[in-house]
Parts: structure tokens; sequence; C-alpha cells
């Protein structure tokens, strides 16, 4: 946590000044299998190099159905989960459509190193279920 603290990566600072934020230095699954129903507003995740491109296989659970299966449970009505990837993964989105009931890619173009790079980020919100349906998010 000190190198969050140590301004390494700007406005992070904002962060610490929040009162409504609160972080964490755990196992991400552990945090979202261990969270109250409808506690959290935002779960945002960049591990690794996103779910289609990862360094550390162990990783993949983290973006699998059953963590984003606690993510929706815990996501408030109005929440939404984002997941930054270093590349297109088509099967991502789906899962997320099924888990959450909606959600959407959005293409963002950086430029660093004097090289133009595309990333990926998507983002899941809990669709309301049909009237008289059975919620198959989380089933």
């Amino acid at each position: 946590m000190d190198w969050l603290r140590s301004g390494l990566v700007p406005g992070t600072q904002l962060m610490f000044e929040d009162p409504r934020v609160e972080i964490r230095t755990a196992d991400v699954i552990d945090v979202l299998r261990g969270a109250a129903d409808r506690s959290f507003e935002v779960v945002v995740l960049d591990v690794d190099n996103g779910p289609g491109f990862l360094v550390h296989p162990r990783n993949a659970a983290l973006y699998g159905r059953a963590a984003m299966t606690d993510a929706a449970r815990v996501l408030t009505p109005d929440g939404v989960v984002a997941i930054w990837s270093a590349d297109r993964w088509p099967e991502q989105g789906r899962m997320l459509a099924t888990v959450f009931g909606h959600y959407e890619e959005i293409t963002q173009t950086v430029f660093r190193d004097e090289r133009e790079i595309t990333y990926q980020i998507y983002l899941a919100t809990l669709a309301p279920a049909p009237p008289g349906a059975d919620d198959v998010r989380h089933g």
C-alpha cells in the first residue's frame, strides 16, 4: 500500500481523502466472497493484463463465473464492475451479460512511450429481471 500512498500513480491521493473509499490489501476473490450483499458501489479489476491475456494463469479465477457471480452479489442495484484488459476477450463479455444482465465494452486508446496502445474496459451492471422471472444472474 505504501507505493499507492507514495504518489507514484497520479490522482490516487484523492482516494485516500474520500470517506466513501475503502482500500484493502487482500486477495480480491476473498474480499468479494466475504463481502455483504449489495455492499459495493464499484468493483474495479485491473489485475494482470486482464482476462484474455494473462501472464499468471492463477489469475484466471478472478475473471471466472464464480468470482463474477460474487461481484454481482455484492453490487448495489446501481453499481458497476469495471474490468481493464490489455486485449479484447469476447468470451468475457458474453459471460458478463449472463451473470450481470448487461455489459458494455469500451475501447480506449492511450499514448505511452511514443506508442499508441489500445485497451479494453468492460463495464458490467445489474439489469433488472423481467417481472415474474427468476433471477438467473445469481443462480
